[in-house]
């Protein structure tokens, strides 16, 4: 008993001598932690805003997504109706290409009628080609005569000098002689003047006909490249012909594509149809997941303001 008493005064003796902890210490480790928690509860709050941000971007996204499938769907149903178009238009190729080849027919009769035209033309340019060479002949003996016309003229105007000289030698008995050597002379004179006309004009002859030579020859070229054209012409109808009949083959693979691609068409619209339905439930749940955002935000909003009170109170407590 003696030395369980001893003892007893010593756990006595040292629970004086341990110190008096404060109030204000023990309220320390609250106001700590409730700090602490509020400044992690910020963290999630700015975490929480990006995650209601990136929601409100996905919205927007799925919305202009939808937006999307709208124009799709559109597009979808032009394609379709161009399709429709287009096989109408290829059902309609057939008259079409009847209506090709009876007017390549026709071009070919009228080219068979131009060359025969160009033929008769090319005949009848030989035969003005020979006249004109006649004519230049003509021309040629015709200056020929001019000049022997001017020889005999300039041969009358001496022999009417002479004459007036002879006359005027003879005196009063010869002047009746003179006065007819002297209408000679002017006569003879009259003839020049008028071979000069008529020389001139056979010199215009011979430009205007050289001329029109030219031209007819050119003329008769020009014709020559005409007609090879014209047989080109016969040569490329028949290729027409030719492709117009391979073009029905080719009409008929443009129906089978078309058809093939009218059913991929609809099987596109089918999956957009359903993709529509599946973004229409994702839109819904990000509808949802915004009202739970909204709740979540009211709730930090109650955690904060009471996080905010801890503080206050806890050093109300510790000055007590």
């Amino acid at each position: 008993m003696g030395l369980f008493h001893k003892n007893k005064q010593k756990e006595a003796v040292q629970e004086v001598k341990q110190p008096q902890i404060s109030l204000e210490d023990k309220a320390y480790p609250i106001i700590y932690t409730a700090n602490y928690i509020s400044e992690r509860f910020e963290n999630l709050s700015d975490e929480e805003v990006v995650v209601s941000n990136q929601i409100v971007g996905i919205k927007e996204a799925f919305d202009n997504v939808l937006t999307e499938m709208d124009r799709l769907s559109v597009q979808i149903q032009n394609f379709g109706n161009t399709f429709s178009g287009i096989q109408n238009a290829s059902e309609n190729f057939s008259s079409v290409r009847d209506g090709i080849i009876a007017s390549v027919d026709t071009a070919q009769e009228k080219v068979r009628e131009l060359k025969a035209d160009s033929a008769r033309v090319t005949d009848s340019f030989h035969v003005m080609d020979t006249t004109f060479q006649n004519l230049e002949q003509a021309v040629g003996e015709i200056k020929e005569c001019t000049q022997g016309i001017v020889d005999v003229a300039n041969q009358t105007n001496m022999l009417a000098l002479n004459a007036s000289i002879e006359a005027a030698r003879a005196g009063e008995q010869g002047r009746g002689f003179a006065v007819v050597a002297e209408q000679v002379r002017e006569l003879a004179d009259e003839i020049k003047n008028l071979i000069q006309v008529i020389s001139e004009r056979i010199k215009n002859v011979e430009d205007g006909t050289g001329e029109l030579s030219r031209s007819l020859r050119e003329s008769e070229q020009i014709l020559d490249e005409n007609t090879e054209n014209v047989n080109s012409a016969h040569d490329i109808f028949e290729e027409i012909k030719g492709k117009a009949d391979a073009i029905g083959q080719v009409q008929n693979n443009i129906a089978d594509a078309i058809q093939d691609s009218t059913k991929e068409v609809e099987k596109i619209s089918d999956f957009v149809v359903l993709s529509r339905t599946y973004y229409d439930k994702v839109l819904s749940c990000i509808e949802d997941i915004e009202k739970s955002d909204n709740i979540k935000t009211a709730v930090f909003d109650d955690i904060r303001n009471m996080l905010l009170q801890v503080e206050p109170l806890a050093k109300d407590i510790s000055k007590q």
